[in-house]
């Protein structure tokens, strides 16, 4: 196996079962901290409040600012606070929630931090807007080479750009408050050939299709078993 990430970003909701995992892989664990500012099923997700935007160059929430910088400075990684405050609404709320793939950017591109964009412009990448502005949420990204969503609007954009993209059938992922969750807050990548998951990818109403496309990626998958799969928001690892 591949050497894993040091530590990663979870969610404060987390299960004792998830945790426990994560503590046999060796890694270290952030919490996230309650956003009063977002709606209470998200107001946990990493997500929508760090986007990584290197390995080693993380975009932040100006509301917890200063708890990430010193959580993440322990890693050596450099923080920037986002030019815009997260908001109650969407879509001020996804102004971190893009998808970074194949050298894309992936996301609703009139609710975008400035500060994110200011990135993507000086690292010569381009933008793909989609309607979807929960892009993040909505992508699990399979190692380096595929991107599975459940979301319409987000498969469509990256078919007509050529890539590899993976459309899952609708539902089927638990997300307490809502009708249903994303599949892009279900895991995170522990290593470039391996992903954790918050709950039991056995009781995911489309595991079938799911466990294909990742084995085909020669993608390793950790659960804790028994408990629901369930969107947390996106896990961030760190290096």
């Amino acid at each position: 196996m591949a050497e894993n990430i040091k530590a990663m970003i979870v969610s404060y909701k987390a299960d004792i079962e998830f945790l426990n995992l994560l503590e046999d892989l060796g890694i270290k664990i952030i919490f996230t901290k309650k956003h009063s500012n977002l709606p209470e099923p998200v107001d946990d997700h990493p997500d929508l409040v760090v986007r990584p935007l290197t390995k080693k160059i993380f975009l932040v929430d100006q509301d917890h600012f200063e708890y990430y910088q010193k959580e993440l400075r322990k890693y050596g990684i450099q923080t920037i606070p986002a030019k815009n405050k997260i908001g109650a609404v969407y879509p001020e709320d996804v102004l971190l929630n893009s998808v970074f793939f194949k050298g894309y950017c992936v996301g609703r591109k009139d609710a975008m931090d400035p500060r994110l964009l200011e990135f993507i412009y000086r690292n010569n990448m381009e933008v793909i807007s989609v309607k979807q502005g929960y892009a993040n949420c909505s992508s699990l990204i399979a190692g380096e080479n595929l991107l599975i969503t459940q979301d319409k609007s987000i498969y469509k954009a990256l078919l007509r750009y050529k890539l590899n993209v993976f459309l899952l059938p609708q539902g089927g992922i638990d997300l307490p408050g809502y009708s249903t969750g994303f599949i892009g807050g279900t895991y995170g990548m522990i290593n470039d050939t391996a992903m954790v998951f918050y709950g039991d990818i056995e009781r995911f109403l489309h595991k079938k299709e799911l466990k294909k496309r990742l084995k085909e990626e020669s993608i390793e998958i950790f659960c804790p078993e028994g408990i629901d799969f369930v969107d947390r928001g996106s896990m961030i690892g760190i290096y």
